[in-house]
């Protein structure tokens, strides 16, 4: 079956200079703040009083869930754009539509500078936390019952390979971990949700 097109993410029409009016980044926090915002862009003093002393300095965004995990999402001329986006825009100039963010640690709500990379969707594939339905304990391995060894898959060009057949589950992890850095699988794939959102 031919690979489907990946889903690019949706055109973002606001420019950099334009971020930067609207918001100030805390790249040590990774959170988003509304900057105050100027009367010309009110219809009163009153309304850009109002809205200056309710949102100035306050924390842009709220939580939404996507594809089984949290993000926040924040909402400018009433359309709602994801902020790690944003965040990349306000640092970098643009983004490429066809490229994702990765949160290294995985968890989507963290937009720290150093827990953001900009990635195609195959690398993104390749820094996964391990589900909570793993039964090994070790993602990409499982037991064999036709073999009675504990074996493996890994994928890279969108193809599988079987990491071999192993008498124990530590030395088919360790199978799977070489082909990992052989293949460019980042250093953090695979581990435990928790422990991953600690390590960054």
């Amino acid at each position: 079956m031919p690979n489907m097109p990946l889903k690019m993410a949706r055109p973002i029409s606001l420019g950099q200079e334009e971020l930067r009016l609207l918001f100030e980044y805390e790249p040590d926090s990774g959170l988003l703040r509304w900057r105050e915002k100027d009367r010309s862009l009110f219809s009163s003093d009153s309304r850009c009083r109002g809205w200056n002393t309710r949102f100035a300095g306050a924390v842009a965004g709220t939580k939404k869930q996507s594809e089984g995990k949290q993000y926040i999402q924040v909402s400018v001329h009433g359309r709602v754009y994801p902020c790690h986006r944003l965040i990349w825009i306000l640092l970098h100039g643009s983004i490429d539509e066809a490229l994702v963010i990765d949160h290294l640690n995985g968890v989507g709500t963290d937009n720290r500078l150093i827990n953001l990379r900009l990635v195609a969707h195959s690398e993104n594939q390749r820094n996964l936390s391990l589900r909570v339905t793993n039964r090994s304990g070790v993602i990409g391995v499982y037991w064999c019952r036709k073999t009675m060894k504990w074996t493996g898959q890994i994928t890279t060009n969108g193809k599988h390979k079987c990491i071999g057949y192993y008498l124990s589950i530590d030395d088919a992890a360790n199978a799977r971990k070489a082909l990992e850095r052989e293949f460019g699988y980042h250093e953090l794939h695979g581990m435990p949700v928790a422990r991953k959102a600690a390590s960054i």
